[in-house]
């Protein structure tokens, strides 16, 4: 700094340090609400609903995979409803689906599912219901193709001609094993 400089600062009274320090905080501070809502309001809102489903195991032989679902609701509710939409070729084993408690307890949905030929989606509606609230989230599971038959069971042996043999009589056997 030069000389003139100095002498200018020194003349000029000394500010509050702490008033201006408070101004920018202020500033900052309200810098940071307005972005923060302009984020927000890009932001498309969601459903209060966690919804996890997820493929737990797949049986090759039967073509069957086995589904859990999991809805929990974020706010309180008097109901959570899921619905299920299967591809067209699925259909649900004949009672294997059922509710039970999983180790967090969280209730969960366990289902088994005939695959269908080609694949598909299942799409999963999670819907909450009570005083003053109806909403919902949809979510999709990729279900996985059914292993072909030539492939999902082991190899048959080729089958043979059954012997046949003459007895002394001259009467034809056949042996099978």
């Amino acid at each position: 700094m030069k000389h003139r400089a100095r002498k200018k600062r020194a003349q000029s009274k000394p500010r509050a340090d702490g008033r201006i320090r408070a101004r920018r905080a202020l500033l900052l501070l309200f810098g940071c609400a307005v972005l923060s809502a302009a984020a927000s309001a890009q932001a498309k809102p969601t459903a209060p609903v966690v919804l996890v489903a997820r493929v737990v195991s797949t049986d090759a032989i039967s073509g069957t995979a086995r589904v859990e679902i999991s809805a929990q609701s974020l706010i309180k509710a008097d109901a959570v409803m899921v619905k299920c939409e299967l591809p067209r070729g699925a259909a649900i084993v004949p009672g294997s689906g059922g509710w039970r408690t999983d180790r967090q307890g969280r209730q969960v949905l366990n289902m088994r599912l005939a695959l269908p030929p080609d694949g598909g989606k299942l799409i999963i509606k999670a819907e909450l219901r009570g005083n003053r609230i109806k909403t919902g989230v949809t979510a999709g599971l990729e279900l996985p193709r059914p292993v072909a038959p030539g492939h999902a069971k082991t190899p048959t042996p080729p089958k043979t001609q059954p012997r046949i043999i003459k007895t002394s009589r001259g009467e034809r056997l056949r042996l099978h094993k």
